[in-house]
């Protein structure tokens, strides 16, 4: 493989797209876990009072415009036509609360909201350590030798370039997984947004 062909996705713009849009998911998708998580207890704790239908309706609302902001991430950052649906069924009082319980968007959603944060970890946890890795000789210096790696002493200079180089190549590789990576993370958006406007 040559050097061209080695260093191509640091020339595309579409890099540097999917690393924001992951950037963005993670969090949405912490804001996205606290939601979730919050508004079930919440419900739960009073499922059997008349406060839990409109508890429901403002939990789907928000669980619906976190997915819509999901969406539009994916339609800036990703390209592709996304947009979450926001619905919500069933008549008369009971019937609404009934309605955000079946509707299988609302599922659908708090699933995408629950995942979209540790996938978006994994490629954010690379980029850090790779730029952690490659800037080593700068600032390995100012630190106790124990604390700049936690399990290996580098004291000199020399003893950097190594974990450097590891650092530039963990940062080559993340650079050509981001195109597949975005391409799998677009195609569940399409995905999603094909079934909930089939609706």
């Amino acid at each position: 493989m040559d050097m061209t062909r080695l260093l191509a996705p640091f020339r595309r713009l579409q890099t540097y797209r999917a690393l924001a849009y992951y950037v963005a998911q993670l969090g949405l998708g912490a804001v996205g876990f606290a939601v979730v998580v919050a508004g079930w207890s919440i419900t739960l704790a009073l499922a059997i009072t008349p406060l839990v239908v409109p508890l429901l309706i403002g939990f789907r609302a928000a669980v619906g415009g976190l997915a819509h902001a999901q969406a539009a991430a994916a339609k800036s950052l990703l390209g592709g036509s996304t947009q979450a649906s926001l619905s919500f069924g069933g008549r008369g009082f009971w019937g609404r609360g009934v309605g955000v319980l079946k509707d299988a968007t609302f599922w659908k959603q708090q699933v995408h909201l629950l995942l979209s944060w540790p996938t978006a970890l994994i490629p954010l946890s690379l980029f850090s350590w790779s730029l952690e890795l490659l800037s080593l000789p700068v600032w390995y210096r100012w630190v106790d030798s124990h604390d700049v790696l936690g399990f290996i002493t580098v004291d000199r200079f020399v003893e950097t370039l190594p974990f450097a180089a590891a650092g530039l190549g963990l940062l080559v590789v993340l650079a050509h997984l981001l195109g597949p990576m975005s391409s799998l993370s677009r195609r569940l958006a399409t995905c999603i947004e094909r079934r909930d406007t089939a609706r």
